[in-house]
C-alpha cells in the first residue's frame, strides 16, 4: 500500500495526493513498472538536455558518458570511463 503522505509533494493538496494514490492503486503491476519506466526515460532526457546547454560542443557520445559519471559512483565504472 502507498503512504499518500509519505509519497506526496509539497505543492499538492491532500485530496490531489488522495487522487494520485487511489491512481496508483488501481494500476497493474504491469502498468506501474512501465510508468517508472518512462519517468526513467524522461530524467534522463531532461539530464542530457541539461549537459546539451552547459556543452553544445560535446558529441553524443560525449554526453551520454558524462551522464554515467556523474550518476554512478566511480568505482562501478570500467576504468576507461572514469
Amino acid at each position: 500500500m502507498v503512504d499518500s503522505k509519505a509519497m506526496s509533494a509539497r505543492d499538492t493538496t491532500p485530496e490531489a495526493a488522495a487522487v494520485q494514490v487511489a491512481i496508483w492503486q488501481a494500476m497493474s503491476g504491469a502498468e506501474r513498472a512501465q510508468l517508472a519506466f518512462d519517468m526513467s526515460l524522461t530524467v534522463r532526457e531532461l539530464a542530457l538536455s541539461g549537459l546539451r546547454c552547459e556543452h553544445p560542443d560535446w558529441d553524443e557520445q560525449t554526453l551520454l558518458l558524462e551522464l554515467l559519471r556523474r550518476w554512478f559512483p566511480s568505482s562501478s565504472l570500467p576504468a576507461a570511463l572514469r
